[in-house]
This record gives C-alpha cells, structure tokens and sequence, in this order.
C-alpha cells in the first residue's frame, strides 16, 4: 500500500488474508478468535505487525499463551460477506469467537450499495444494484459530474436523503444476516460479538453518523449474540491530556495508524474482558 501518508508490505496467507497460514487441527486448550471485518480489520494504515487482530493478540498471550487470533478482514469486504467467507470459508478452523466490526460506512455505503443475501445469484456470480441510468456521463463528464454535486449526489451517486430513506431497511437487511449468523456460529460451537467501529469524524462529534442505537436494539436478546460500542472508550482515551483524534487517525487517509489500531485492540480485549467469553480475565 503506498499512499500519500504512508506505505507498508503486506503479505497473505494461500487464503489472500493478511495474516500467517492457520493450521486446521487446534491444540489442546487453545482459544481461537476470528477477526471479521474491512480495511480497518486487516490494517490499513500500519505494518502488519501493528493491525488491531495482531495487537489484540499481543495483549491477550500476556496472561495467556494460547490465544490464537486469526485476521480475516479485507479491505472493501461488509458485514454479509464476511458472513459468506465463514460460512463457506472459514468454519474448518473451528473459532471460539468472531468478533465482527461494524461502522457507518458499512450501512451507509456498502450495504445500500450491494444489498444483502440476494446478490449472491445461484450460479455463483455476485450482482449488485443497478447504477443509475446516468453514471456513464458521471464517469466521462467533468460538467455532468458537477451538475449532480450540485444537485446533492456524492461520489457513490447517492443524496443524503436517499441513505436515510434506507435506513430502515438497511437496518433490517443487517439484523437478517446478524440473526443468521449467530444461529451458524452457535451451532459450530462458536459466540459472535458485534464491535460498533467509530471513524475519526465520529470521534471528533462523540457520535454515530449512522443511528446504531435506534436500529440495533432488536439485536438485544438475540442468542449468542454480543453487541459492544468501542465509540466511548475511544472517545474516553483519546481526550484525555492533550491527545488530538489526529494522534490516533491518518488525516488523508481516514484509517487508523499504529497507535489507533492499538487503542482498538485494547477496546476489543475490554469487550472480550466484560462478557467473560473465555471465563477468566484477560487483564
């Protein structure tokens, strides 16, 4: 990755995860935590060494030597695919635990872009929504793309008002898959924890973009299913002293640096911590 603010190597196991090879057979005791999610999940914007997985991970063997954690984020990946990679992909290795992040650009962006379970058709092609009948003009015409700025559409050809409008049924779609998921992860042995992720805009304003706490909370009492928001702890560390949200995200860029994804994995371990997914504290 070699953008303006920074350039690192990444290299992927034979599953194209930015990770090591995971060896199927589990050892006796060990505790093997999935990492599920998109660019923040695999790393973007810091040396493999200082993704939040590999973090997390350096700070769970601190007390315990046997915490396996495995990264399976990538860039550009959703909530429903990653759902699809587990089930088709990633069940062999037999997690204890997924932790799932989810952000406002996963429902404000990439879901009502894609849509849900119905993009993958059964010849096992995948088909998104329909762009609008204008976007070969957006593409070619410097002129066409300012008269929609102008007309309120931003870069995915989409008006505020048209993401609100979905909301509810994103919220439906997502509470769908989430439902399923947790039903297949049960069922293989396996709890689903939901990270609500915050970007460095919802940091500075100490609030979602998107409306989590309207839409999720018939996520509450569903079955092996754990929602956490790691928006206060981030908001709680990061205004402490003199620390700026800037120390903690690359400016350009948007994604989280070291010391970010730091602050995450040290998020992640208090929600792992709170819910005693593995009985014994990790602290």
């Amino acid at each position: 990755f070699d953008r303006v603010e920074f350039r690192h190597l990444r290299k992927t196991n034979s599953l194209g995860y930015s990770d090591k090879e995971w060896p199927t057979l589990k050892t006796k005791n060990e505790k093997r935590i999935l990492c599920l999610g998109d660019s923040f999940t695999e790393g973007i914007g810091a040396e493999q060494d200082s993704t939040y997985p590999a973090l997390l991970g350096a700070l769970l063997r601190k007390n315990d030597s046997l915490f396996t954690i495995m990264n399976a984020g990538i860039a550009s990946d959703d909530p429903v695919i990653n759902f699809i990679n587990y089930r088709d992909i990633l069940l062999k290795y037999k997690p204890d635990l997924i932790i799932q992040s989810i952000s406002t650009n996963d429902m404000n962006t990439d879901l009502v872009l894609r849509g849900g379970m119905e993009r993958f058709l059964p010849d096992g092609t995948i088909k998104y929504h329909e762009a609008p009948w204008w976007e070969p003009i957006y593409a070619v015409s410097n002129i066409a793309r300012l008269f929609f700025s102008l007309a309120g559409y931003n870069e995915i050809l989409l008006r505020p008002k048209d993401v609100m409008q979905k909301e509810g049924e994103m919220a439906n779609l997502i509470i769908g898959v989430l439902e399923q998921y947790a039903v297949l992860a049960e069922k293989n042995g396996c709890k689903l924890l939901i990270v609500l992720q915050p970007l460095s805009g919802e940091i500075s304003q100490k609030r979602y973009e998107y409306n989590f706490a309207k839409n999720f909370t018939r996520l509450n009492g569903v079955p092996n299913l754990y929602v956490y928001d790691l928006l206060p702890f981030f908001c709680d560390n990061i205004y402490k002293g003199n620390a700026k949200v800037s120390d903690y995200y690359w400016q350009l860029d948007g994604h989280n640096n070291a010391k970010g994804y730091y602050l995450m994995a040290e998020s992640v371990r208090n929600a792992i911590d709170s819910f005693q997914f593995f009985r014994t504290k990790t602290t």
